[in-house]
């Protein structure tokens, strides 16, 4: 068990509960690990693990599970980050119950880069997700492709990325179906704003033209 109400602010890389299990990480307050591999949490090689009630802002990723088995991620806040969990192997699998959170403003709320992972995504808040009572899948097409073709990354914040992106985000029925919420709920759109990322993805799409011309 780690003590809870911890603070870690603007680190290279982030911190990591590794190789053991039934560890709680709780009540911590993580932001700005902006790095290129720069995470709030990394949770790898546990098992029966339960990361709740923390906060996640503006990491670069917000949570890792790697090699994780039964991990519970419930009640956490994340905001802000540019992806905020992501589920991926290196030698193992993964099994996750990821419920009751909040995600607000991330470039990507969910990405999955283990083909095999067994995650139950259940009654969690997402400020995209559809006003209708229909599953709400909390990662893209873009983001599924990224996971397995990560050169592609130059592309993440070009316009017509960040316009399918918002698309999906409209359209349910343009998502994959997998790893569905179907308990989703949304986050009231006073705090569901995400116009840095618009603004970064129409800087980098500039960017990207120029150099091609």
């Amino acid at each position: 068990m780690t003590r809870p109400g911890n603070l870690s602010r603007n680190n290279g890389v982030g911190n990591a509960v590794m190789h053991g299990a039934q560890n709680l990480v709780r009540e911590n307050r993580l932001y700005g690990h902006k790095s290129p591999v720069g995470y709030g949490l990394l949770v790898q090689e546990e098992r029966g693990t339960e990361v709740r009630e923390n906060l996640f802002v503006e990491n670069t990723l917000g949570l890792v599970l790697m090699d994780a088995q039964g991990v519970r991620v419930g009640g956490n806040g994340f905001r802000e980050n540019g992806t905020a969990l992501r589920i991926t192997r290196e030698r193992g699998g993964n099994s996750a119950w990821v419920e009751k959170n909040a995600f607000q403003g991330n470039l990507y709320d969910l990405a999955v880069d283990d083909p095999e992972a067994k995650a139950r995504v259940v009654g969690n808040l997402y400020d995209r997700a559809s006003g209708l009572p229909v599953p709400h899948l909390p990662t893209g097409s873009f983001a599924l492709l990224l996971a397995r073709q990560p050169e592609l990354s130059l592309f993440a914040l070009s316009p017509g990325i960040v316009l399918w992106e918002a698309v999906e985000a409209q359209v349910p029925g343009l998502r994959l179906v997998a790893l569905a919420d179907a308990r989703a709920a949304s986050l009231p759109k006073a705090v569901a704003f995400r116009g840095h990322w618009i603004i970064l993805g129409l800087l980098g799409g500039v960017l990207w033209w120029w150099r091609r011309t």
